[in-house]
């Protein structure tokens, strides 16, 4: 070994222990969310019953079957779930050096390596438990299959084709892209053979070998892939090209937290000069693919992945997701860049020049590292790019000392995550996926939301997407008529809502009131309380017996109020109408309770 590979080695050795170090420190940091709980409830299925739910969903089965063995492995925190995921991410930024090295040289590959491992788009989802971290690694080490044998045409090459393939295929759908790149880039290469009577039979025919081999693996799948696909609704919005390429870009080059830390000039430079036609020195050994080639392959992959994307009108920050392998196209056009800077050609006193370039190489990808640190640091401090705090909601609930409450949960897949989290701080609690019925059934919903009324003292209701998953507020609309709500509270995008049912109340106040209005009057006849003494941050029930002798003309507000010792207010409720009797009729008693918080 030289002095030169040894330096490269130790480098190389560097870079993988960087891309660990930014990936599974603080891994289990935030609380998982939505998506993260559906993955969990699938690794506790088996591979059928995997499959099974699989089939119905807009994911293959390949990575809940692989987190399914791995959760065995390693267990069930947050950090051993998302383990799997940091563990492909960093063999991603491994390939995505052993790409650029195929390609254009130990430099490019070096320089690749290091945009992959400080790259927030990367980090990201490396420090998820779902699969895109595993369709970036599928992606890169299929690419990597198909550079083997367009250079080296063995059976190696093929085997690991086909593996690489049918892995991304099982994956993410998303993977279709980078097949859509390696089918230009296979006939560009055709292309290039014939005109040059390269002899190409071998390179079709393993070619074509692993790719079928990826077909046959696939078979049992492609059925219902294809039905997925075909009956996948876009969930995008018409985004003008001057929106939408901005963003695409601020993601690829530098990660989601590019809006805080910017684009520096550095990134610019490299895909600049990644463009720039250089022959190498004449010592360097002949390049394993023809220089055009080389140089077209990462922006073509990327220019294929945005345009796709763009055309099924996939855009939206949710779906930004499904351009993570055009990250690693990213990395590799940037390592070209560096690439093109240590090997810029020279002229009068070549040497200095020499010199001069290769530490600009040097300083330009620093700079670029050095750049990442604020949106890494942002990643786990910012509020913007944190996740949903399911752990936090159950926190809060658990504190409140209600072993028997029942929880509302509004969305698809916070049965799986809260569950998670329940069986840690609440055993006992019952969890209610509520509204009924993907299109909502309002007479069950509000039955069952009543039911949980009837059978506890507490509810929380804990809410995401309401305007999407229940626009008619069906559940809201049955807690805030016949319970009462305490507070609400925000963790990220998730509201957290107390409420308190109705109570027995025992102990009568003396009370005089009455109010009068066109043509009536409404009389209080008497008020009772369910507690003389109560918790900070707990709940009074207040029950008011009133008559008005006519029709009101309006629903009037009552109000509430609580003061301490020194006539200052404590807190208040107020109410339009009474939530048990609504509009009270023309010399009928109704009955109306209000609840006292945060005492």
């Amino acid at each position: 070994m030289t002095s030169h590979q040894r330096l490269v080695l130790v480098i190389a050795a560097g870079l993988i222990l960087l891309a660990a170090g930014v990936r599974f420190s603080s891994l289990g940091a935030q609380s998982l969310w939505n998506d993260e709980g559906n993955s969990y409830g699938q690794s506790l299925r088996t591979p059928a019953d995997i499959a099974l739910n699989a089939a119905a969903d807009i994911h293959p089965p390949g990575y809940y079957w692989l987190l399914a063995g791995w959760r065995v492995l390693t267990g069930e925190s947050e950090f051993a779930l998302r383990s799997l995921s940091a563990l492909a991410s960093v063999l991603s930024a491994t390939l995505a050096y052993a790409l650029g090295k195929r390609l254009y040289g130990d430099t490019a590959g070096l320089a690749a390596m290091a945009v992959v491992a400080v790259n927030t788009f990367s980090i990201t989802y490396a420090q998820e438990a779902r699969m895109y971290a595993l369709l970036a690694l599928f992606a890169a080490a299929s690419t990597w299959a198909l550079i083997d044998i367009l250079t080296t045409p063995r059976w190696r090459g093929a085997t690991a084709l086909a593996l690489t393939t049918a892995g991304g295929l099982y994956t993410n759908y998303a993977f279709a892209g980078v097949l859509a790149t390696h089918a230009v880039f296979g006939l560009l290469w055709l292309g290039w053979a014939l005109t040059h009577r390269r002899r190409a039979g071998r390179v079709i025919r393993l070619t074509a070998l692993g790719y079928g081999a990826a077909v046959v693996l696939y078979l049992p799948w492609l059925r219902i892939a294809l039905t997925q696909i075909t009956h996948w609704s876009s969930t995008g919005d018409p985004v003008p090209l001057s929106e939408a390429l901005p963003v695409a870009f601020g993601w690829l080059t530098v990660g989601p937290t590019y809006a805080t830390v910017g684009i520096s000039v550095g990134v610019v430079l490299l895909l600049a000069l990644g463009l720039y036609s250089v022959r190498p020195p004449a010592s360097a050994p002949p390049p394993p693919i023809p220089r055009a080639l080389a140089l077209a392959l990462p922006p073509l992959w990327v220019a294929l992945t945005v345009t796709g994307f763009l055309a099924l009108d996939l855009f939206r920050p949710a779906n930004l997701k499904f351009l993570l392998p055009a990250q690693i196209a990213t990395a590799l056009w940037m390592g070209r860049g560096a690439w093109v800077l240590w090997h810029f050609p020279a002229v009068r006193d070549g040497r200095r020049i020499q010199r001069l370039t290769r530490a600009v190489a040097i300083l330009t990808v620093f700079a670029v590292m050095w750049g990442a640190r604020g949106g890494i640091s942002a990643l786990h401090t910012d509020p913007q790019y944190q996740r949903d705090d399911y752990r936090g909601i159950a926190q809060a609930i658990a504190a409140d000392g209600q072993p028997d409450a029942a929880v509302i949960l509004n969305a698809p897949g916070q049965i799986e995550v809260f569950g998670y989290y329940a069986a840690r701080f609440g055993p006992a609690w019952e969890l209610a996926p509520l509204p009924i019925g993907l299109t909502v059934d309002v007479q069950a919903t509000q039955a069952a939301v009543r039911d949980l009324i009837a059978r506890h003292d507490r509810i929380y209701a804990v809410l995401w997407g309401v305007n999407e998953r229940d626009p008619q507020a069906v559940v809201e609309s049955v807690l805030n008529t016949e319970a009462f709500p305490i507070d609400e509270r925000w963790f990220g995008s998730v509201r957290l809502v107390r409420y308190v049912t109705p109570q027995q109340t025992g102990q009568t106040l003396d009370v005089d009131g009455a109010f009068t209005f066109p043509g009536g009057q409404i009389v209080l006849e008497s008020a009772a309380i369910s507690a003389t003494e109560i918790e900070p941050g707990g709940a009074l029930n207040l029950t008011l017996e009133w008559r008005a002798d006519a029709v009101p003309p309006a629903n009037y507000k009552i109000t509430v109020q609580l003061l301490d010792s020194g006539g200052v207010l404590v807190t208040q409720r107020d109410a339009s109408r009474s939530p048990i009797s609504g509009r009270p009729a023309h010399g009928r008693r109704a009955r109306s309770s209000s609840i006292a918080t945060r005492c």
